[in-house]
């Protein structure tokens, strides 16, 4: 049986590359391409201004989907791409292009990439979104939050009873707030809370110190309404999680003994009986299979093929 052919298009995390390359899957021949692979190994491209840079990058985008018809373009909503992709479309005669855009965040604060979505539908690009609210409210698709894990952090000790990695975002003056009560409760804390100014964690860094304890923790950035990676990432580790985001006591993974939902004022009694319950072990049940990445990217191509 001829593999169906499928490409992650675009500028992806490292953390997203990692979580595709996992993908192993028999129907499915995959492949990748990031323009900046190219452009990378170029001297002079490094200085030109960013409207040529962007305007090469666009160059090259149009021209791989030009050269690979007969395949599934899976991109994120990265303006560039998204820009690429119409431009290709409105400027053939007869668009031959299978597309899945797979909308990784929260629409709300992102206007120019909203205003592109309608324009991708008139030509039947395929739109998922995690969040379930956004699905409802602009009509889309949703997915569930997906991720791999990963055995470059399998073997993670832990030395600390709580974590928390990532950007400020809004959720420092709260994260540090849950830092003191935990530390003044006894706990052990082990907190990177990075400024814009600060640069950007590999992927596998940022797990070592989530990993590092016992419960990672989950602020909810404004707006966010969905299952977060964090959450996905504390059941593929075995960690438990504290966090804010009340609608997940409806997800199908939710269990007490891994998952406390807090405010900003937490409660010793709740903290000790939490952090006391032994965690579960998730490997073999369906609530986190459906989240693996491999089952997602699946039924995703599953859903647009029928």
């Amino acid at each position: 049986m001829q593999k169906q052919k499928v490409c992650f298009l675009g500028f992806f995390p490292d953390y997203e590359y990692l979580f595709f390359k996992e993908i192993e899957n028999e129907t499915l021949d995959i492949s990748f391409f990031n323009p900046i692979d190219i452009t990378e190994t170029k001297k002079w491209f490094k200085k030109l201004p960013r409207y040529f840079k962007n305007k090469y990058h666009r160059k090259l985008i149009k021209k791989h989907i030009k050269e690979n018809t007969n395949t599934t373009f899976i991109f994120t909503e990265h303006r560039l791409v998204l820009q690429s992709i119409l431009n290709y479309l409105e400027n053939v005669t007869k668009p031959d292009f299978r597309g899945v855009l797979l909308i990784r965040n929260p629409l709300n604060d992102n206007h120019k990439v909203r205003l592109l979505l309608p324009q991708l539908e008139k030509y039947d690009v395929n739109i998922f979104t995690f969040d379930k609210v956004d699905a409802e409210r602009y009509g889309y698709r949703s997915y569930s939050q997906f991720a791999s894990k990963l055995s470059q952090v399998s073997d993670i000790t832990i030395t600390y009873d709580f974590s928390f990695v990532g950007r400020d975002k809004g959720r420092s003056e709260m994260l540090n707030n849950l830092k003191t009560q935990l530390e003044d409760m006894g706990y052990r804390c082990n907190f990177d809370i990075r400024s814009i100014d600060q640069p950007n964690i590999s992927y596998i860094d940022y797990l070592k110190v989530s990993l590092s304890a016992t419960c990672m923790i989950e602020i909810l950035q404004e707006n966010q309404s969905g299952m977060t990676l964090r959450a996905i990432e504390a059941m593929l580790y075995g960690r438990k999680l504290l966090t804010n985001n009340t609608n997940i006591k409806e997800e199908p993974l939710y269990d007490a003994s891994d998952i406390l939902v807090c405010d900003n004022n937490l409660n010793l009694e709740k903290i000790h009986q939490f952090m006391s319950i032994t965690t579960r072990d998730l490997d073999t049940q369906k609530s986190i299979n459906s989240h693996e990445s491999a089952t997602v990217i699946k039924s995703i191509i599953e859903s647009i093929n029928k």
